[in-house]
């Protein structure tokens, strides 16, 4: 883990994955323009707002030619303390995520005090369809002791 810019900076980062290939009878083109237009119809930054448009790296509405069958959707972004909020930010990636095509999502928090938290959520069918709420999250925790050493002398 990296030192934080500031002592009470936390980290968020991530990715959302979808296997388009899943299933035949959905159009894959319609599985990326719907996941395309929920990020797009999440709200601009404000220093009141939890999850943002410009956090997450939005994909083109067409798979990827190279032959992979996984389109993902990665995000990232830097809090002052998000970790006091932290049940409305999963509140609110889980609202996001019950809109979306995606067979799992990680998010791990990055604190200066409390260590990595790892978020993981999986379809509990091949992959989730929007407006299912069939899922299931899973969190793990590390920390890490020569980080925080370095904190104390620092």
């Amino acid at each position: 883990m990296l030192a934080p810019i500031s002592e009470n900076e936390t980290t968020i980062y991530g990715f959302i994955r979808d296997d388009v290939m899943l299933s035949p009878n959905q159009d894959t083109q319609d599985r990326l323009r719907t996941n395309r237009r929920v990020l797009l119809e999440l709200p601009e930054f404000s220093a009141c707002t939890l999850l943002y448009r410009d956090m997450f790296a939005i994909p083109n509405s067409s798979i990827n030619a190279g032959g992979y069958y996984s389109a993902m959707v990665h995000f990232g972004a830097p809090y002052e303390g998000v970790e006091y909020e932290w049940d409305l930010w999963l509140e609110a990636f889980e609202d996001m995520l019950l809109k979306m095509f995606w067979v799992s999502a990680v998010v791990h928090l990055e604190t200066p005090f409390a260590g990595t938290h790892t978020h993981i959520w999986e379809s509990n069918e091949q992959f989730h369809i929007p407006g299912s709420g069939e899922f299931e999250m899973h969190c793990e925790w590390t920390k890490d002791k020569g980080f925080f050493r370095q904190l104390d002398h620092a």
